[in-house]
């Protein structure tokens, strides 16, 4: 992105939901950032019109992106996580085959909305829960990644919450987080698999107390086609 979430502007909606519209204009290779807080459960959608230079790009608070586009875009769905989620607008400097004026202008229009009420996290599962963390239990699942199919273990997090939902963050030895929200022993949410990429597809299958996660992701390389399988224990997916 063009900024860092260090330095990006923050958008505050009173009461932690609600809807802004934000109106800009950015130049040349300048970018401006924004970041939001959300919370497990709630919905955000992000409208986006711009002059035909501008481009936005929205990172769930895994850092993974959520959605890109311009000039004019749209992206909604369901969150699994809370943290920051950071909208970023950039200039096209490359137009039609002819590179612009580094000065040329490109106007904006943003509408961001939030709504639902968050899931937050319970207070106690503590004994279980890591020192100076809001972790509430952690183990490593078996797993299978990449086209090889050469099996391994993960590390999984569980942050229990409220009305018995989950959020599963899994990390794979490759580096890769991935963000999963349960609802009662249901995947609901996940940031990945919005509808901005039809290539990515999470699908959850139940064998014997066992829920296998299956997330594929199409990329350019000489297998083609890799994806990360998951195996895990049900009691783990079990909030309070």
């Amino acid at each position: 992105m063009a900024q860092t979430a260090t330095n990006a502007q923050v958008v505050t909606l009173r009461g932690g939901a609600g809807s802004t519209q934000l109106n800009g204009q950015i130049k040349g290779a300048e970018g401006v950032s924004y970041k939001i807080w959300v919370g497990a459960g709630q919905t955000l959608t992000v409208d986006f019109n711009g002059s035909r230079n501008a481009d936005i790009t929205v990172e769930a608070p895994s850092r993974i992106v959520l959605g890109s586009g311009g000039p004019r875009y749209r992206i909604s769905g369901l969150l699994p996580s809370d943290g920051y989620v950071l909208v970023d607008i950039r200039h096209q400097s490359f137009d039609g085959g002819v590179w612009d004026t580094p000065n040329s202008p490109s106007s904006y229009s943003l509408r961001i909305v939030l709504s639902g009420v968050p899931l937050t996290p319970v207070a106690e599962s503590r004994k279980e829960r890591p020192p100076h963390t809001s972790l509430h239990a952690a183990a490593h699942v078996p797993c299978t990644l990449g086209s090889t199919g050469k099996a391994t273990t993960c590390k999984a997090v569980m942050v229990r919450r409220v009305n018995n939902s989950v959020t599963l963050v899994l990390a794979n030895p490759e580096g890769s987080e991935r963000q999963f929200l349960f609802v009662g022993g249901r995947l609901v949410a996940s940031d990945v698999g919005w509808a901005w990429d039809s290539d990515r597809k999470v699908s959850i299958q139940r064998r014997d107390g066992t829920s296998v996660l299956t997330l594929g992701v199409f990329y350019e390389g000489p297998d083609g086609y890799k994806f990360e399988r998951y195996w895990i224990d049900d009691s783990l997916l079990v909030g309070t």
